[in-house]
Formats: structure tokens, C-alpha cells, sequence
């Protein structure tokens, strides 16, 4: 029991079977009828049993899990795509097949009028800046200014104290008639001086607080300018990196849409470029082998150009919930790891999915030996000899073929493993002529 992509394959490999056999074979009746009384030598071999394929088996196909692509973020003309070597260490540009690491820089367009936005933006920031050094400045000073401007008030203070003291005994004696007019009036200045010095001192520390809240205020407002220039900065600098078009993980290039020169507008295709490691192999299968699957199930896959690790196996990671319409299969994906990268996108692999019922092992034969039954006659057949009187018989054989397995044919009906077949003389024998064996 086949898949129908098995199905198709084996369908296939008959056509191609009956494209060879009828180049090869054209006439061979015709030299059957010409043969001569003497018996034509002819090599025999017995039908070999055919390897017997005990698992469904699907070709699948290998794809990328992730298709990337690559767009420009800004417009501009392209003034650099990537360089890259060949196996032979000749320098080519990017372009389909060639394999780029994560964060490679593929393409670049002109930066010139971005860079020319971020000197203006780097400027600005200078100035700002300098602007907060000189309000720092300034507040240095103006905090400097008010221990001295504090101090004076506290002397003014000590000195008002005392006056405050001489006034009130200037008073006491003056009553007493034990000062005179003179010296109470002098105490009563001193007081007075007293009281605005201290006024004045406090004045002093007021404006050394006004003049440390002003400085703060400037050196506040140069900070939220030298805060808005880096943003500034920070939003002309985003422009300029994003003239260049890097690779955002490990992949190969499937096209490329710009060369050197070309005008591109912002969001505008590069590179087309899809992941490699891991990979997914895909294939369909009918309803009545999809029952026999499920998610995270571990299925074999071997590939014959992948060399060395030509099987590797993997889970199954989808199964389509339906069917398709037109088709009737299901779609299944077994995601394979691919480190060097030798399962390339595109390759044809295979899937044993299940186990088939034991069988027994089909005869083969060389493909030499299949002829035409007769000119014009439909289907295939082989010759095979038999004893009388002696002498060798060749009895041709109708046959119903199967698959292509390398230079033999598997013959599915008409023939017994062990018989002999007439495999080299094949096209110059005719049914019940007498033929002589080679060693």
C-alpha cells in the first residue's frame, strides 16, 4: 500500500522504463524474424528477488520555517550591497544561494543627508550642554554667597542683642536723672542701627536665596535642553542605521531586488532570505495513514544528496486539521535539524510513516532483458529458456513491470524468482528458437 506521491513516483519510473525500452528495442522484432537456423548466443541469469520495501514511504519536500524580507526602512539611492567569496575565492555580490550570518550588513544606501540631521542633532546637544555647565556654575556661586550672607545675620543679631540690652538701661538711668540726655539718645541710635543691620543682613540671605533658586531654575531648564537635544540625537541617529539593511538571523538569500545605484523607498524589498536551521519537511498523506500520525511523533528522513548525513530524524511539529478540497490529503510537517546546512530548501527527501504487511520479494531482472511482446502489441515481456531434447528453448514470457530499482526492473506478474532469463541477446530471439548460453 502506496501513498499516492509513491504512487505517482512508481507511475513515473514506468513511463521513463517504457521511453527507454522502446528506444532501445525499436526493430527487435523485425531481427527476431531475420534470425538464422544457427542458434543465437544469448547470456542468461536467473530473476532475482527484489528488496522488499516494508514502510509507506512519501517524498517530501525541504522548506524554510521562516521566510524573511528584508525591506529598507528609509529612501534613498543604494551606494553599497555586500561582497561576499565563493568556493573558489572569487569576490561576487550578494545574490541567490549565497548564505549570511545574523546581523550582516547586506546593503547600504546613501548616508550622507542622514548623517548631516545627526551633526546638527549632535550639535545642539553640545550647546545645551555647555548651558548646563554655566547654570551649574552659577549655582555654585550663589550657594557660596549665603553662609556669608547667614553669618552677617547672626552678627547682626549679637549686635542687635547688646543694643537691646544698652537701650534698656540708657532708659532705666535716664529715669533715674543718672544718664544723660546725650548718652540716652546715642543708646537709643545704637539700637535703632542695630535693628536695621539686622533687617539689612536678612535682606542679604533672602537674595542669596532667590539668586540659588534662580540658578537652580536655569541649570533645571538647561537639563530638560540638553534631555530634549539627546532625543533629538537619538532620533536622527535611528535613520542613519537604518540605511543599512542587516540580516536579523543566520539564512541563505533566495533573490535579490536592487543593484548599486537604484533609487529605493522606504519599506521597498531588498532581499528575499529565509532560515536554514532548522528545516521542515513536508509531505501529504491520505486519511487512512493520518489516523497512524500525531503531534511530536518522531519520524526517520533520509535524503541521498545530503552525504554524510543523509538520515536524520525529527518531530512532527503540524498536521492540517482538513483535508484539502481538491486533493484529499493532508499535510504534514517534521521539523529536522540542519546545522551545516546540507538539507538545502527545495531538496526531495523521504518519510517512512508506517509499516506494510509482509510480503513476498518480486522477481527482477536487468532492464536489457524486457522486450516488446511483438510489432504494435501493448505491455512488456521477458524470455526464458527451458530444456528439449537437449537443447535450450527461449519461450517469451508476458510480464506486468513494477518499479525502476538503479539498472534492474521489478516484474510484478509473468515471472518466478530463480527462473532463467535471457538477459544480453534478448532482441534476436524468436519464441521457441533454440539459443545457445554463454558462460
Amino acid at each position: 500500500m502506496e501513498g499516492p506521491v509513491g504512487q505517482m513516483g512508481r507511475t513515473t519510473s514506468i513511463a521513463l522504463t517504457a521511453a527507454v525500452i522502446a528506444l532501445a528495442l525499436a526493430g527487435g522484432c523485425r531481427k527476431a524474424e531475420l534470425a538464422r537456423q544457427n542458434p543465437p548466443p544469448v547470456r542468461l541469469q536467473p530473476a532475482e528477488p527484489a528488496p522488499v520495501r516494508n514502510s509507506l514511504r512519501y517524498s517530501a519536500t525541504i522548506q524554510s520555517p521562516t521566510q524573511i524580507n528584508l525591506a529598507f526602512k528609509v529612501a534613498g539611492y543604494v551606494a553599497e550591497i555586500l561582497e561576499v567569496s565563493d568556493d573558489k575565492g572569487r569576490r561576487h555580490v550578494l545574490q541567490e544561494g549565497d548564505r549570511v550570518t545574523a546581523g550582516t550588513v547586506v546593503a547600504r544606501v546613501q548616508t550622507k543627508d542622514y548623517q548631516v540631521q545627526v551633526d546638527n542633532a549632535q550639535a545642539q546637544l553640545n550647546e545645551a550642554e555647555a548651558g548646563r555647565v554655566q547654570a551649574e556654575a552659577q549655582l555654585r556661586v550663589a550657594q557660596a554667597g549665603l553662609p556669608q550672607a547667614q553669618a552677617q545675620v547672626a552678627a547682626a543679631q549679637a549686635s542687635l542683642d547688646k543694643a537691646d540690652r544698652d537701650w534698656a538701661r540708657a532708659q532705666a538711668l535716664y529715669a533715674a536723672q543718672a544718664m544723660t540726655r546725650p548718652d540716652h539718645d546715642a543708646a537709643r541710635m545704637n539700637h535703632q542701627t542695630a535693628l536695621a543691620n539686622l533687617d539689612g543682613a536678612r535682606a542679604s540671605v533672602d537674595s542669596a536665596n532667590a539668586q540659588i533658586a534662580n540658578a537652580q531654575a536655569q541649570l533645571s531648564q538647561s537639563g530638560a535642553k540638553v534631555q530634549s537635544a539627546r532625543q533629538q540625537l537619538v532620533a536622527q541617529q535611528i535613520p542613519l542605521g537604518d540605511t543599512s539593511l542587516r540580516t536579523p538571523a543566520d539564512a541563505v538569500v533566495l533573490s535579490r531586488k536592487i543593484e548599486v545605484g537604484s533609487f529605493v523607498q522606504a519599506s521597498a524589498v531588498g532581499f528575499v532570505v529565509a532560515t536554514t536551521n532548522p528545516v521542515k519537511a513536508v509531505f501529504s498523506v491520505p486519511e487512512n495513514v493520518i489516523r497512524k500520525l500525531a503531534l511530536g511523533q518522531t519520524l526517520p528522513v533520509s535524503a541521498d544528496d545530503a552525504g554524510a548525513n543523509a538520515r536524520r530524524q525529527g518531530p512532527i511539529t503540524s498536521i492540517s486539521p482538513a483535508a484539502d478540497a481538491q486533493t484529499r490529503v493532508f499535510q504534514v510537517e517534521v521539523t529536522l535539524p540542519n546545522p551545516r546546512g546540507d538539507l538545502r530548501l527545495g531538496m526531495i527527501v523521504s518519510v517512512p510513516v508506517a509499516e506494510e504487511p509482509p510480503r513476498a520479494a518480486l522477481p527482477s531482472v536487468p532492464l536489457p532483458a524486457v522486450v516488446r511482446p511483438g510489432p504494435g502489441a501493448p505491455g512488456y515481456a521477458v524470455f526464458v529458456v527451458d530444456q528439449r531434447n537437449g537443447q535450450l528453448v527461449a519461450r517469451r514470457r508476458d510480464v506486468v513491470l513494477g518499479d525502476v530499482q538503479g539498472n534492474r526492473i521489478v516484474v510484478r506478474d509473468g515471472l518466478r524468482v530463480g527462473e532463467p532469463v535471457i538477459v544480453s541477446g534478448a532482441t534476436v530471439v524468436a519464441d521457441g528458437q533454440v539459443v545457445k548460453a554463454l558462460p
